[in-house]
Formats: structure tokens, C-alpha cells, sequence
């Protein structure tokens, strides 16, 4: 849509470092040269994710290196009194601080899961990636990318000549 790849159920980026498999997949298809770096809208300012100094100098202009980065953050996680984190609002805390689980967590994250943020449990949020780089990219993968056709023709092409089977017991057959 006016130039922006927009997928409906989210972008799903092939990602690996292994080149035996990228190599693999990439008999079956050509990749485009997709990197993922989402953005956030909040309020009308933009946010690059994940979260890196990027986010940080917009959220606390006065922070520029990482150490700076560090510590402003350290700051804002003594909320928890050094509380092992129980639900997610409290994990995203204790990773990026409240100023930025307030406004980049918190509401979409609600939103998204239908639940308050200290009514879900905390490992949802500890993949999230927090880099004290100003590198945009989600992955840190070697490789990645979306497959042009999509991932039907990959299946399709990887089970071509293969006869597949449906509804029948594998030990049995």
C-alpha cells in the first residue's frame, strides 16, 4: 500500500545464520532482500524497534552512548527493589525501564492480548531483542528475507514428485 509491504497477519521473516540452510531454502525460491526494522507510531513520533539508542536518544535526548543508556535505565528498574519479575509489565520494566513500557509496551501489547500487562505472564516479553547499538534490525541473522511467491510455492516446490499422504497412521504406513 503506497509502497509499504503490508501483510495482514504480520510480516513472517524467513531468518538464519546457518548458510546450509539458507542455501536450502533459496533451491525452492528467491528471497527478497527483506530486512526487518519496524518502527512504532506513539502519538505521532516514531520509535525504531528493537529497542536501541535509536529509541533511547528519541524517548531521553539527552542520552547518547550506551552507558548513558545503561544507567538511565538502571535508574528507572529500581521500582522493582531488585523483584524478580512475576508478569510482563514487571519483565518489560526490568528490561527497558517504565518510561519505555509506558509508552511502546504497554498500550500495544493490551491491545494486542486482550489483558493487562501484569495479568500476562512475564516470558512473552524476553525475546524481545534490547541493543545498545544503533542498529535498526530486529535479527541478527545473517541471512533473511521474504520469499517471493511466498511460502505456499516453497512447500509446493519442496513436496513436488513426493507423494504425500493425509489422514493415515505414519507407524502403520
Amino acid at each position: 500500500i503506497n509502497g509499504i509491504n503490508v501483510h495482514k497477519y504480520g510480516a513472517h521473516i524467513f531468518h538464519t545464520s546457518n548458510k546450509y540452510i539458507w542455501d536450502y531454502v533459496n533451491q525452492f525460491t528467491e528471497f527478497n532482500n527483506y530486512v526487518n526494522s519496524p518502527i512504532a507510531n506513539y502519538n505521532g513520533s516514531l520509535y525504531n524497534l528493537p529497542f536501541n539508542m535509536n529509541t533511547f536518544n528519541k524517548i531521553w535526548p539527552d542520552v547518547i552512548t550506551p552507558e548513558e543508556a545503561k544507567k538511565r535505565i538502571e535508574s528507572e528498574k529500581k521500582e522493582l527493589n531488585g523483584k524478580r519479575p512475576s508478569n510482563l509489565e514487571e519483565q518489560a520494566i526490568s528490561l527497558v525501564g517504565r518510561s519505555i513500557y509506558e509508552k511502546l509496551i504497554k498500550g500495544y501489547t493490551e491491545k494486542q492480548w486482550g489483558k493487562d500487562c501484569k495479568d500476562l505472564p512475564n516470558f512473552i516479553i524476553k525475546r524481545l531483542p534490547v541493543r545498545y547499538t544503533f542498529d535498526n534490525n530486529y535479527f541478527n541473522d545473517r541471512y533473511q528475507g521474504i520469499p517471493i511467491g511466498g511460502y505456499t510455492r516453497i512447500i509446493e516446490r519442496m513436496l513436488e514428485g513426493i507423494d504425500v499422504k493425509l489422514n493415515c497412521d505414519f507407524i502403520k504406513n
